[in-house]
């Protein structure tokens, strides 16, 4: 499922920006990647953090300022996208979280 424009060869940069997520989206537990590139948001959205099978998330190039605490809630996510945002510290992401033993 695509959320935004996913092109990087576009010369422009500029994506389609993003009011919010429809609060149908909690409800796809199956969903394994999302990629909200380019979209201008400056908050993750808090719908993420229902989506238990997410494996892969590209929130590169926007506005996003900070990671939530609840951001380590996501077991399941192995490729984390945040290039190009305005985060300053990312301590809060609880890095054991994906690591097996």
């Amino acid at each position: 499922m695509f959320l935004g424009r996913w092109d990087e060869e576009k010369d422009e940069g500029e994506g389609n920006p993003l009011i919010g997520l429809p609060e149908a989206i909690g409800q796809l537990q199956q969903l394994e990647e999302l990629h909200l590139y380019d979209t201008k948001i400056t908050v993750i959205p808090e719908l993420i953090a229902k989506l238990k099978n997410l494996t892969k998330l590209s929130l590169a190039k926007n506005k996003i300022a900070e990671v939530p605490i609840w951001f380590s809630e996501l077991a399941s996510l192995t490729e984390l996208y945040l290039w190009d945002n305005q985060i300053q510290c990312l301590s809060r992401i609880d890095r054991t979280v994906n690591q097996s033993d």
